[in-house]
């Protein structure tokens, strides 16, 4: 049997990518903007499991092609913000290193450069002294490749990550909006949660407003019959049927990962071969949720707290979809005046969304699903 092509815990390579035409020509637009001297910083948003690192690889991979290359890493909660530029700095100087394009003397260059902040007798005691060494750093990193490469992108995934780092959200709007003025072509781009902007008091709004955002959906019913057929173009042997495509679009909602996870469940139980049809996916169902259910919603489900998890299990046994604020605290017996901070939590871990103000649901129906067989139910996984 030909390799599971689909394996879902593995970032899909640009080459294999589907779907996001209008992100990736907004993207493109916002790139030649910036290679003109125009810097255009990218914010993208989305829930777990949406594409956001998958789309990430597929702008480096874009911005590659056109000579611009990129510092792509995961911020730490547990870093401060020296750490933080450090890392960046690090980071970049890295991914400049590796570009092949880079001209001899830019190379030369970038060999001697050294990045590191606050330890051969840096002043670091003030804020200030810290961001002027580190925009310092990335003007001079500029000036001597400039001549070699049109733009630097600088990809911070999981950003979210930026509001436990104080004062790092400041001093990056402060830091790359200076080196725009000073005609250096880095471009920021952070990927995140949807909330990753929620909770910024008035003095951080202007790193809001800095990002031109991008908010990433569930796939279309198009870029799902994509992400399902695209892995197969070189494996014959095995076919979805339209029906099939449809069904796994409707029981997925078109979310990515959850696409990937149902094609790999069928393509393994099928043994690659076979043609699937809508029948087929309904007798795969209860695998695909025990597969689910292993790989991602038991860990996730034990990440909440005892009473979040009552709560999740309450939400579950709720017949309906969507929820209100007063219902789920009277339905798990939680206190209304700390329900707040519950929702809060669980939306923070991606456990659950919120509709509307005030409304919430699981983050997904499959989600539900095993919630009500394998915890309510008491199924063994």
């Amino acid at each position: 049997m030909i390799p599971d092509p689909y394996i879902p815990e593995q970032v899909v390579d640009p080459d294999d990518f589907v779907g996001r035409s209008e992100e990736i020509e907004k993207f493109e637009t916002f790139l030649d903007f910036s290679i003109k001297g125009k810097p255009r910083n990218i914010a993208i948003i989305g829930e777990w499991g949406i594409g956001k690192t998958a789309l990430l690889r597929k702008f480096e991979d874009i911005a590659t092609r056109k000579n611009s290359p990129s510092a792509r890493f995961d911020v730490r909660k547990d870093m401060n913000l020296l750490e933080f530029q450090q890392r960046l700095l690090l980071e970049v100087k890295t991914a400049l290193s590796l570009h092949e394009k880079l001209s001899a003397k830019a190379r030369d260059f970038l060999s001697g450069f050294d990045v590191s902040m606050g330890y051969a007798g840096v002043s670091v005691k003030k804020i200030g002294d810290q961001t002027i060494d580190f925009r310092q750093k990335l003007l001079e990193m500029w000036g001597g490749l400039k001549d070699s490469i049109p733009a630097v992108l600088v990809m911070l995934d999981n950003a979210e990550g930026l509001k436990q780092i104080s004062g790092a959200n400041e001093e990056l709007r402060n830091t790359f909006q200076r080196l725009s003025e000073y005609d250096c072509r880095y471009v920021l781009i952070i990927a995140g949660k949807p909330d990753l902007f929620a909770g910024i008091t008035s003095i951080y709004e202007p790193f809001a407003r800095f990002f031109n955002f991008i908010e990433l959906k569930p796939f279309s019913y198009e870029e799902t019959k994509d992400a399902i057929e695209k892995p197969l173009e070189n494996i014959h042997n095995l076919k979805f049927e339209q029906d099939a495509i449809e069904e796994i679009y409707r029981i997925s909602e078109g979310h990515p990962f959850i696409v990937r996870s149902m094609c790999s469940t069928i393509y393994i139980a099928m043994r690659g071969e076979g043609v699937i049809d809508r029948s087929t996916v309904e007798r795969f169902v209860p695998r695909i949720l025990y597969d689910l259910g292993k790989k991602v919603f038991s860990d996730r489900f034990a990440q909440a707290s005892p009473v979040e998890q009552r709560i999740l299990i309450s939400m579950a046994s709720f017949s309906g979809d969507d929820l209100n604020y007063s219902d789920i605290a009277e339905m798990s017996g939680t206190s209304k005046k700390k329900m707040g901070t519950y929702l809060s939590r669980l939306t923070e871990k991606d456990l659950i969304r919120k509709v509307e103000r005030g409304q919430y649901e699981l983050f997904h129906p499959l989600f539900k699903e095993y919630l009500k067989k394998f915890v309510v139910g008491s199924g063994s996984l």
